[in-house]
């Protein structure tokens, strides 16, 4: 099933909980209850729509919308209920998945809203129940059999040629929040229409011919009591911050890098005025590129050593160079004199650097790269086991000339491959992390037009880009296999944003709830959320705060999260309580008005400077053109 799930987004940035969860409805809907909901809209949807998110998570709605689009009567994403033919039983499986929706949530609203675009004469009293049958692909979904559903009614609605290009609504929360507890007691819900009428079709929210395309949602409002944080503020002021780590040299000191190439000192909140490092003559920092990612070495309290990543050019080509350097006689100062070019790519276009590096509890360094660039990778560097671009590396650092081979890399010894090579097939690992208690690796993968994603990392792993984004195969449309592919653990689409930040798991030592608790973000939607294994080893999402333009995320030496944003402010994340319900549009119900100069719904991304590039006073993100 591919149940798209929405939420709303004007809350206040430290909301402490997860409210206005809205599940869009493609061909799969989870979610329902008892109850008679029976409101009615007219007109277009734009303001409530564009309130809202869409978060496609599964895909047995391919019979549906892909497999079968001919048996639809040409029409689109269309919610069909009878196939026209004498005996028709008007019936249609609707699913949505929430098992990403915290068990323990309080669910306080569930309506399942459709438009009706076309009734043709197929008037009569329609009902909503549990569906009971297997799911699959190849389910005749205007066919189902008696038996294959619950005879109890959850919900219905008299429909007829009056409220044609009306939505109507059907109040379903009670479902929804037996659903939300018990996830596997969700096969979806079977809309069933009048069957004394044989011979007649009524499509819901569906793109029929020229008619405008109005996706059924169901209206998900609940109350996570275990999502809040606050963002307690550490540090501002600073210029283009994209990352932040420390030394592990026991100092307590930790290290801000900025894009323009510079790396500064961030200690008892106050940010060294000279720098810890300062490269800006040799850095290229325009859009996306610049000093990039920062890692000390793990002996770095004894050998002074530490590793940078940054963009240059030489020769008339766009490079991306890893460099070392060493501590200088003063302890809070690099000496720039002695960088070491350990190595150099040369990129075919300036974006999708990736750029963070890291050294993994091996001891082994790790670097992340993009696809080199372009819309699609057109190079297929990604899969290109003989390109370093589209990778994440691994070397020695201690070893070899400018540096080792680790002999238990996969690829190492394979002709035509790098040996240096990890895992494969990414489109812009902006920022990963290793779990500090398990050494688990999560990386974070910036999507292209659809989905944004997150990856467990395994040794030799091809993580499918650009076969797949995310889940789906690339381009849309296309037919792919996902053998021998490595899926994300978690995905989410671009109603709810349009570049995901990675983060870290809190291992830290000052809030024991957030424990185990992945956290990322994404850029262009300004939302923070956080991702866990419950019991049965299902990823949970929680939303944790919004409005938080987050360039990067950050750890200090204790295990502590830190949020590194585009307006140069370093916040420590915290853990809080729940808050109260923030009510979203409904029906005939207004939600509060948006911050001025803001649009319901997605917050737009910080607006391009004259040049084509990020403003120089911000931190230019991994990705932002969605047509590159």
């Amino acid at each position: 099933m591919r149940g798209w799930l929405r939420a709303a987004t004007s809350l206040p940035r430290r909301s402490a909980l997860l409210p206005a969860l809205m599940a869009v409805f493609g061909w799969a809907l989870t979610g329902c209850g008892a109850g008679d909901g029976s409101s009615t809209e007219s007109g277009e949807p734009s303001r409530d729509q564009a309130r809202t998110f869409v978060d496609r998570e599964a895909a047995a709605d391919a019979f549906l919308r892909e497999a079968q689009p001919t048996a639809l009567g040409g029409a689109q994403a269309v919610l069909q209920v009878g196939d026209g033919s004498a005996g028709s039983r008007f019936r249609a499986l609707v699913r949505f998945d929430l098992s990403w929706v915290p068990a323990d949530a309080q669910v306080s609203r569930a309506e399942l809203r459709l438009y009706l675009d076309n009734l043709a004469g197929a008037s009569g009293v329609y009902t909503v129940h549990r569906y009971t049958g297997a799911w699959t692909e190849a389910t005749a979904t205007w066919a189902v059999h008696a038996g294959q559903f619950d005879p109890t009614v959850a919900a219905q609605r008299t429909l007829d040629a009056s409220l044609i290009g009306r939505r109507v609504t059907f109040n379903l929360r009670q479902l929804a929040q037996e659903w939300v507890r018990t996830p596997s007691a969700n096969r979806g819900l079977l809309l069933r229409g009048p069957e004394s009428l044989a011979g007649q079709r009524a499509f819901l929210g569906s793109r029929e011919q020229s008619l405008p395309f109005r996706r059924p949602v169901l209206v998900l409002e609940y109350v996570d009591p275990n999502a809040g944080i606050t963002l307690t503020p550490v540090a501002s002021g600073l210029t283009a911050p994209v990352f932040l780590t420390h030394a592990g040299d026991g100092s307590g000191r930790m290290f801000v890098v900025e894009q323009p190439g510079y790396v500064r000192l961030l200690q008892g909140g106050v940010v060294s005025a000279t720098p810890f490092l300062d490269i800006h003559t040799r850095v290229k920092y325009q859009g996306e590129r610049g000093l990039l990612g920062l890692a000390f070495h793990p002996q770095y309290a004894g050998n002074g050593r530490f590793f940078v990543f940054y963009s240059t050019s030489a020769g008339g080509q766009m490079l991306s160079r890893l460099s070392e350097f060493a501590v200088s006689a003063q302890p809070d100062e690099a000496d720039p004199a002695s960088e070491r070019v350990l190595l150099e790519i040369v990129k075919p276009e300036p974006n999708h650097n990736g750029g963070m590096i890291a050294f993994g509890p091996d001891g082994k360094l790790y670097i992340g790269t993009g696809d080199g660039g372009g819309s699609g990778d057109p190079g297929n560097n990604a899969q290109n086991l003989g390109s370093l671009l589209g990778k994440l590396l691994r070397i020695d650092v201690d070893a070899g000339s400018p540096y080792g081979i680790p002999p238990d890399n996969p690829f190492a010894g394979q002709a035509g491959a790098r040996p240096e090579v990890w895992a494969y097939g990414f489109r812009n690992p902006w920022r990963w992390s290793f779990d500090r208690r398990t050494g688990r690796l999560f990386l974070a993968d910036v999507g292209q037009a659809r989905w944004e994603e997150i990856d467990l990392i395994r040794r030799g792993g091809n993580y499918g880009w650009r076969v797949m984004e995310g889940r789906a195969c690339f381009p849309n449309g296309s037919v792919c296999s996902s053998a021998g592919l490595q899926l994300p653990i978690h995905q989410y689409d671009h109603t709810l944003g349009c570049s995901v930040t990675g983060g870290y798991v809190y291992r830290g030592n000052r809030h024991r709830s957030l424990d185990g608790h992945f956290f990322f973000a994404d850029y262009c939607a300004g939302t923070v959320w956080s991702l866990a294994q419950d019991a049965t080893g299902r990823w949970v999402r929680r939303e944790r705060a919004t409005s938080v333009n987050v360039t990067s995320f950050g750890e200090d030496e204790q295990g502590e999260v830190y949020l590194v944003r585009q307006d140069g402010a370093i916040e420590r994340l915290d853990a809080s309580g729940a808050g109260p319900v923030r009510p979203i549009r409904s029906g005939s119900s207004t939600a509060p008005p948006p911050p001025a100069g803001e649009t319901p719904g997605l917050r737009p991304p910080p607006r391009r400077a004259p040049h084509g590039g990020w403003p120089a006073t911000a931190a230019a993100p991994p990705d932002r053109s969605r047509r590159r």
